[in-house]
């Protein structure tokens, strides 16, 4: 099966570019090799699969439609994470699991968050949101990118785990499940949110 095209570095070399300014390297892929395009990340040291360490990106909305909706026979997503964050998964989690167990999984995690049951929760979505935001500093620019993240972890976390949940655990939670912070310039994120 042949890949999409992309750049032809190391591995090495591609690491340092990607990881110095991950945004500005994929946004220049793209231009460079259009909206599907192949990056060797390698395997990350990871056995497990008989992976050649060969990523595909996708850079518009429909492309992961159909990915979504591509046989889960080709596409292995839990393979994928699974290569890329080793051990760190736990063995049969959800993130690290493919067809019909992934299936029956995802299915238990979603509920909570189906429209249904959602609106059961949006008292405790608005004291989360309030509780945040009376935490802003009033005098001082920040990023509200950041802040929004952190308003949709602990909404996570209450919902999946309940309000009760113990400070210091729901704060290791937090630091699992945080969204990368990728050092890229806000221009950049805006940027990016305009292509989609």
């Amino acid at each position: 099966m042949s890949l999409p095209p992309g750049p032809n570095l190391p591995e090495t070399h591609l690491h340092r570019i990607y990881y110095k300014n991950p945004y500005s390297f994929l946004l220049q892929c793209q231009q460079d090799y259009g909206d599907i395009f192949t990056l060797n990340m390698g395997t990350f040291n990871n056995n497990q699969f008989n992976a050649i360490g060969k990523w595909v990106f996708l850079a518009r909305p429909y492309l992961f439609k159909q990915m979504f909706l591509a046989n889960s026979h080709l596409l292995k997503a839990g393979e994928a994470n699974a290569l890329m964050f080793g051990y760190t998964l736990p063995r049969h989690g959800l993130l690290g699991i493919d067809g019909c167990p992934h299936k029956a999984r995802r299915k238990k995690i979603l509920t909570p968050f189906l429209p249904d049951y959602i609106n059961t929760h949006i008292p405790m979505i608005v004291n989360i949101t309030k509780k945040h935001i009376s935490q802003w500093p009033l005098q001082a620019p920040f990023s509200l990118y950041y802040k929004m993240q952190y308003i949709t972890i602990d909404i996570i976390i209450s919902i999946l785990f309940g309000l009760e949940v113990n400070a210091a655990f729901k704060h290791e939670l937090s630091e699992i499940i945080k969204f990368e912070q990728i050092k890229t310039p806000q221009t950049e994120i805006e940027k990016g949110a305009a292509l989609f």
